[in-house]
Parts: structure tokens; sequence; C-alpha cells
């Protein structure tokens, strides 16, 4: 384990999301600092290459992670634009051709989550801010060919999904962390809306589900904070793209204080997962299990000082697997 580098007052601090890689550099984004950031895998050559506040217009409240397409790293902005219901915005990796490509509006605002790519659109979520209400939306990488793809979550329907949509096969991949739960699915034009399992309605499963799946093109898998077992807290879980085959890979008892709230990071042998709490400091943990429900272990255990509650995906790059903390550090 190395602590590569602490956010201070200056730069600001406050990471959120996951972290992606170029090979070179690692990318992320800041919430509470508004900024887009950039370092080297070895922890050197920290840069702030976009102040998201400086954009015209400005943005602020980054959500989620970054895209990169090989020229531009991509994002979202939970405020700011002309209206100042949030951003679609673009950044070169060395900060140079910052630009808004899309303000959202009130028909629908508040981006949350990152954006996922088939090629040709880019597809987000919305959250709209009230009464558990969001939509479902592509947009061209120019910022062009903006659609509302489905518009009708709240209710009994479902909250926007807060987290990482994956794309497969023609269709969309989502999980709902609040307001009524479930695990959708959606074709990319919109049609086909589906729940795949509703979380309330299941013997098996009670409230807060985390915010990322995982295909492995048979199967989907995802992390539950809680579940209806007074014995447990939180679970990991599998569940087949057609809806059927639910299952707990593992149940976290309840002395580990959180279940994981993040996503699953896959090596081909384990999956890699994080809890916000627990552990021996309760600071949060890092663990690994197969997909099979064996071989669980914590790998990792969150002080304080070398971080703590650890939030979003791992990222691994074959060696070494990379995080980041909303608090702790020096």
């Amino acid at each position: 384990y190395s602590k590569l580098y602490d956010f201070d007052t200056i730069d600001g601090g406050g990471p959120s999301g996951s972290l992606i890689s170029d090979g070179t550099y690692l990318y992320g984004m800041a919430y509470s600092s508004n900024m887009v950031f950039k370092i080297k895998l070895d922890g050197t050559g920290f840069t702030k290459i976009l102040d998201l506040m400086t954009l015209q217009p400005y943005g602020a409240l980054p959500h989620g992670s970054l895209l990169f397409d090989g020229t531009f790293l991509y994002g979202l902005t939970a405020i700011g634009g002309q209206y100042g219901y949030g951003t679609f915005f673009r950044v070169m990796p060395d900060g140079t051709g910052d630009t808004v490509l899309y303000s959202f509006t009130s028909q629908a605002k508040k981006p949350y989550g990152t954006l996922v790519s088939d090629g040709t659109y880019f597809y987000g979520s919305t959250s709209d801010g009230s009464n558990y209400t969001g939509k479902i939306f592509k947009i061209k990488p120019d910022g062009s060919a903006f659609q509302i793809i489905y518009n009708t979550f709240g209710g009994k329907s479902a909250i926007a999904p807060e987290g990482t949509m994956i794309i497969d096969g023609g269709y969309l991949y989502g999980m709902m962390p609040s307001g009524p739960q479930n695990v959708f699915k959606i074709k990319t034009d919109g049609t086909g809306y589906t729940t795949l399992i509703d979380f309330y309605a299941s013997a098996a499963v009670s409230e807060y589900p985390g915010e990322f799946l995982y295909s492995d093109g048979t199967y989907l898998y995802g992390t539950l904070a809680n579940i209806k077992d007074p014995l447990y807290e939180g679970s990991v879980f599998k569940i087949k793209m057609d809806g059927t085959n639910f299952s707990h890979l593992l149940k976290f008892e309840n002395r580990t204080i959180s279940g994981p709230l993040g996503a699953l990071t896959y090596d081909s042998t384990f999956f890699y997962g994080m809890r916000q709490s627990g552990g021996v400091k309760n600071a949060g943990t890092i663990f690994k299990i197969q997909p099979d429900g064996s071989g669980y272990s914590d790998i990792f255990d969150f002080d304080g000082i070398n971080g703590g509650f650890p939030t979003g995906a791992l990222l691994y790059d074959s060696t070494f697997l990379y995080g980041m903390t909303p608090y702790g550090g020096i």
C-alpha cells in the first residue's frame, strides 16, 4: 500500500467518483473544489488541469468519473451552465480545449454519474432534484443531438440512477440507489424499460443498493448496503441479465459496521471492492471475493491517516489497484 498524494487547502481536495488512466497519468475530479486533475502513477506530477469555475459558462459540483476517447476528457457537473442546471464539458489532458458542450435545462437537470458510450452517443442520467424524479439521456460527443430517452422516473418507478450505467448488447443497465430501488435495463433508443429485480418486493433484499454494476455477459454483479437479515449488513450479489437467479455471493456481518456501496473491479479471478466504514479503525476497507462467492478477504484497512471512507471504484492496471478517499490523509 502507498499513499500517492494528500489533497490540501491549496489544491482543494474532496475527490469524487473514480479514476481513469491513459497509461501514464491518472485523471479524476474533485467535487468540493470543482476541479479536474491528473497525477502520474507513482504519485508525482499532480496538476490541476481545469478549474470548472473558469468554464464559460461555469460548471460546478462534478459527479461521477471522466470518460476519455483518446483525445478529450468528458465529464458532467451538477450545477452551472447557461441555465444553472449543470453542464456536459470536455477538456484535453494538457488542460487546453476546455469547452461546455451542452448546458442542461429545466427539461432535464442536475446530471449525476458517469457517461457511457456506444461509439456514437454518450448516455447518462439526471436527478432533476425533487420528487425522486430523473431522466436518462443521450448526446453526441460534440454536444449535439441531445435527447431524453426515458423520463418517467419518480413515484413507483424509481429515482434516477446516480451511479454509472453499463452498456451491453444495445441495452443500458443500472441501479437505483435511493427512492424505490431496483436493477433495470432499457434499450439505447429508450424502449423496453424493464425492472430486473425490485429490492423492496424481494424477500431476500432490502434497500440501499450501490451505484454501479459489473457485467460478465451472463450475470450482473453489484453491492447492497443493507439486506433483510438482522445478522448481516449489506452484501455482494449477482443476478442474470434477464432478471433471474438472484443470489448473495457474500453477506457482511454486522460487526463490519457498513455494507459496500461502491463498484466492483474484476481482474479475471477476483472482484475487488470497498466499504466506506468498518475495518480495524472503522474508516473503511478494501476486500476481494471470487465470482462464486468464495475466497473473501479484507486486504486493506483504512485508518484515517492513510485515507478514510473510500468511495467510487478501484482502477486496476494489471499490477496495482488505484483509488481515492474523500477524507483522511495529512
